[in-house]
């Protein structure tokens, strides 16, 4: 059986892709509090921009994005914000983006999905599953 297309080539980029902001959006998702401000300020810059776009666009998305590909302009205006040279991120990579991408879930109130709370929703859900008088279920 052929694999189910749901999104088109153009879909799936956009969907794989960070949003693309207009300036007003910028201004609002790229807001940094002091609540951000405390988080990043032991940071170094290419850090410090690294977690400031993947809170934001996790803020407005839910989801977390490549940082290849990031916006060059929300880049840009982040790194204007913080009042630093731009700066590249091909060096935010690896544990660093693993670290600040549990941070962001910490700050944000969610808790990352693992196997073991895979087995557990499974080992609750199953008695359930069992005891149900309906022989459909």
């Amino acid at each position: 059986m052929p694999a189910l297309k749901i999104l088109n080539n153009d879909d799936k980029t956009q969907f794989e892709s960070p949003p693309d902001f207009d300036s007003a959006a910028r201004k609002k998702f790229f807001r940094i509090t002091s609540d951000i401000r405390d988080i990043v300020d032991s940071f170094n810059p290419i850090r410090k921009v690294g977690f400031i776009l993947q809170f934001s666009y996790f803020k407005y998305t839910s989801k977390f994005f490549s940082p290849a590909k990031f916006n060059s302009k929300d880049v840009d205006y982040v790194c204007n914000q913080l009042n630093i040279p731009t700066v590249s991120l091909d060096s935010y990579y690896g544990t660093t983006l693993t670290r600040h991408r549990e941070l962001i879930l910490k700050t944000m109130g969610f808790d990352a999905f693992s196997v073991h709370k895979k087995s557990v929703h499974f080992n609750f859900e199953n008695p359930l599953r069992c005891s149900s008088s309906d022989p459909f279920y």
